[in-house]
């Protein structure tokens, strides 16, 4: 099932910090070259997040082995959007951060790291329990424009950038998988493995997490069990 489907964006989703996932019909991009543009999307309606992690109940727990496969796309540069797979106290498991960085890093791609998280406090989670995950694996380039528009003159103020507006590449497809036999976890984005890295300490997945971050879009969330 797609977690980010019209139906259930609004109603299944419990929040743990900041407002409700919002239900976006098309793409508002913020650095001001393109915050005119909107490109086509022929998959919408699609989740919005600002600043809030939303928790919800996976159909069944995958403790074996999974794939989370997904769509990201970052409104603005120097944010990061973040989904895990975790226990049923919202506070151990493993997640996928797709970091924006800065307009003129990483050629505009950003970057993707693996993440664990063990929050020690379940009855007061903060943002920054979700932000400060420790990191399991290197960060590496994502390979996909940020905001979808590839970076062709970069600057450190992301509205001084240039970018080639003929061609919307769209959302990043992700896919995050986890092997319960060996502990490995490896990154995928469009297709090409990132990053990977081994640790065994979970093996109980009841919930999905998603962290989103001024302003975050999220679409084809899906979760598929071995």
């Amino acid at each position: 099932m797609d977690y980010a489907d019209d139906l259930e964006i609004r109603d299944a989703w419990h929040q743990e910090i900041g407002g409700r996932p919002m239900v976006q019909e098309e793409i508002l991009l913020t650095p001001a070259p393109l915050e005119d543009i909107r490109p086509d999307y022929d998959h919408a309606p699609f989740m919005a997040l600002n600043n809030s992690v939303i928790t919800r109940e996976l159909k069944r727990s995958p403790n074996k082995g999974w794939t989370l496969t997904f769509n990201v796309l970052s409104t603005e540069y120097s944010r990061g959007q973040t989904i895990f797979l975790l226990n049923s106290d919202a506070n151990k498991g493993y997640g996928i951060n797709i970091n924006a960085a800065l307009v003129n890093q990483f050629g505009g791609e950003g970057l993707v790291l693996i993440q664990k998280l063990d929050i020690s406090d379940v009855t007061d989670p903060k943002w920054s329990d979700y932000q400060q995950g420790e990191k399991l694996s290197r960060s590496d380039e994502s390979g996909h424009p940020v905001t979808g528009y590839a970076v062709v003159a970069e600057n450190r103020n992301q509205d001084d950038a240039r970018y080639d507006t003929s061609e919307w590449l769209g959302f990043a497809k992700v896919e995050f998988r986890w092997k319960k036999s060996s502990g490995e976890l490896s990154a995928y984005v469009n297709g090409e493995l990132l990053t990977s890295a081994i640790d065994k300490d979970f093996d109980q997945f009841d919930l999905i997490c998603i962290q989103g971050n001024k302003t975050g879009y999220f679409d084809e969330i899906v979760v598929t069990s071995e």
